[in-house]
């Protein structure tokens, strides 16, 4: 019944192209189909075990349960719990289930302090997260404990376990709100986040987010914006913070194997910033720093990032891309960032490679460029060079690629 209980939009999302449900039914007659159940059927034993926990030991549970699952393919990559938390621990801060090396999962979470974006998040007790496009939960998972540890220090000693499950469901229903592409990604979201209780959570799947995002971004903003769209009352949503991984690209040619393909990931960053939270944080492909895209997204996305640039007050970019996501090959390496709508001043860049960080403080863009150096040594050289007697920039005699 596999085939059958997985709707078109979510077997699209999850499977790799060519895996279509026609291909699927073809080689299933060579699954032992006793195994297949058996390991679904253990998957939701754990889950369900997961439910009888502390919130700490339950989400190390379920982040156990995760990293038994690959990525089908590097088009939907479903982010890890370890990047999560270098992610949001980077930008955010918060409490992190990492060690700081990144390299293994600590017993004890550890507080990790951002300053001023820190306290903002998480010790208001209405603050309100956004998640956009979620795969898999693992971020609100994150947002929640964060919530919840600084809640915690309210809470009743008697009939502690009792009393932590009622206000983890109460920061999952008053605190976290979540947009899915597919209905399965809500499902997962849901188990990820409630298990099998029954909590309440705020999750919307849209149909056809990716060209909602990218051609009525006006619509999406209105709905998403509408109180009443989540049940919360009929004024409008103010979002303290949006994060997330967005979908990185998809494919537009005639066949799978077309080298064509449509970015993505510029329409969401500049749409969750046109959301007017205070913080934006997503992690992405670096490319669009210098790249021209073929649909020219890289290039409309630099133009509009160069009108807020003083708003970003820090990057991580990752040149190795499998220092982030092993096993999945993004060009151009990763970064993620976070955006602040009430800070003005430089970027902290932070080039890092492995456990390695550089940090310098600069421009986001360098005067008369309009791409993003993605090396801090770029911008010392730029400096010595117009520091040259009769410099004359390149910029002014080139014509376009020539």
């Amino acid at each position: 019944k596999f085939v059958d209980l997985v709707d078109e939009n979510s077997w699209n999302e999850f499977m790799p192209p060519l895996v279509t449900k026609d291909v699927f039914k073809y080689f299933q007659k060579y699954y032992d189909e006793d195994v297949f159940i058996a390991a679904g059927a253990k998957i939701r034993e754990l889950t369900k075990q997961a439910d009888k926990l502390s919130p700490e030991e339950r989400i190390k549970q379920i982040a156990r349960i995760f990293s038994n699952f690959k990525n089908p393919d590097k088009e939907t990559v479903l982010t890890p719990w370890r990047v999560v938390n270098m992610h949001l621990s980077d930008t955010i801060g918060g409490w992190c289930f990492w060690d700081e090396k990144f390299e293994n999962p600590i017993e004890k979470p550890r507080f990790v302090n951002k300053g001023n974006v820190t306290s903002y998040l998480f010790s208001n007790e209405k603050v309100r997260f956004l998640e956009i496009n979620s795969k898999t939960g693992l971020y609100p998972l994150y947002l929640a404990y964060s919530c919840f540890k600084e809640k915690q220090k309210t809470l009743c000693i008697e009939k502690k376990l009792e009393s932590e499950k009622k206000l983890w469901n109460d920061v999952v229903n008053d605190n976290l709100f979540i947009i899915c592409k597919t209905p399965m990604a809500k499902t997962i979201t849901r188990r990820t986040l409630l298990g099998y209780t029954q909590g309440k959570i705020n999750a919307h799947c849209f149909d056809d987010i990716k060209n909602i995002i990218t051609y009525k971004p006006i619509q999406f903003h209105d709905r998403v914006l509408k109180e009443s769209f989540w049940g919360k009352g009929t004024g409008i949503m103010k979002f303290d913070a949006i994060v997330g991984n967005p979908p990185y690209q998809e494919n537009v040619g005639s066949d799978s194997n077309s080298s064509l393909s449509k970015q993505l990931f510029p329409y969401f960053i500049k749409s969750s910033i046109e959301l007017d939270s205070n913080y934006v944080s997503f992690i992405t492909p670096s490319k669009w720093f210098t790249a021209e895209a073929q649909d020219k997204s890289f290039i409309q996305l630099r133009k509009f990032i160069k009108n807020n640039h003083q708003h970003f007050c820090s990057i991580y970019h990752y040149p190795n891309d499998n220092d982030v996501f092993s096993k999945v090959s993004i060009a151009g390496g990763v970064n993620y960032f976070l955006y602040d709508k009430n800070y003005t001043g430089d970027v902290q860049f932070s080039e890092c490679y492995g456990i390695n960080k550089t940090t310098v403080s600069r421009p986001l863009f360098e005067e008369d460029l309009d791409i993003i150096l993605s090396m801090n040594v770029f911008v010392d050289i730029l400096n010595k060079v117009r520091k040259h007697n009769d410099f004359v920039s390149m910029m002014t005699i080139r014509k376009g690629r020539n």
